[in-house]
């Protein structure tokens, strides 16, 4: 007797077969059971905006998402519950340690690294969405043990912040000083006077 006449009961449409559920339903049970090891996130941080590359556990970089701030911190607290580890980075820039600040108190472990050029292939192209996407690439080599995939930045305390504003603040204006004397000896200069 062959395998298809011991079984007859496999062989019509009508059988046990359309009860199972399909492979789609099953990785989405699958999915929402199973809590991820870690999430990282690569930050390009703008004033108006914040632009968001993730990865899930060791996958390739999901497409790059844009958020107000508000949208964003909300963004977070639902990432927060998908994850054992949540991990993001971000460069440092003009919008100081703030964000930083709320990240950790939120349970994100983050880290604010020196700025470089993102554009290693020196395609002449970039762009919030290839940062972020690269943050995000070199964030997933650091948390997997590669430290010298960012120089990460000490971030200074509220208290060390406020001190160094003041220092910046007075550096900022003694050069502004100095460039518009240049400025206006090298105009004098032009017409024919000469400073004594």
């Amino acid at each position: 007797m062959s395998c298809w006449q011991a079984q007859p009961k496999w062989a019509t449409p009508t059988n046990d077969m359309n009860k199972l559920p399909n492979n789609s339903e099953v990785r989405a049970e699958q999915a929402a059971s199973t809590k991820l090891q870690t999430l990282k996130l690569g930050l390009d941080i703008h004033a108006e905006s914040i632009v968001v590359v993730r990865i899930l556990d060791h996958s390739a970089p999901q497409p790059a998402q844009k958020f107000t701030p508000a949208k964003f911190r909300a963004w977070v607290q639902t990432q927060l519950a998908l994850a054992q580890e949540v991990h993001s980075c971000y460069e440092a820039g003009p919008f100081g340690y703030g964000l930083h600040r709320e990240l950790l108190k939120l349970g994100v472990k983050n880290l604010v690294v020196q700025p470089v050029c993102l554009d290693e292939h020196h395609k002449g192209v970039n762009h919030d969405k290839s940062d972020a996407k690269e943050l995000a690439l070199r964030l997933d080599r650091y948390v997997a043990g590669n430290t010298h995939a960012l120089a990460t930045v000490r971030v200074p305390s509220p208290e060390e912040e406020q001190k160094r504003i003041h220092s910046r603040q007075r550096e900022q204006l003694r050069r502004e000083l100095q460039r518009l004397a240049a400025q206006g000896r090298g105009l004098l200069l032009t017409q024919g006077y000469r400073e004594k």
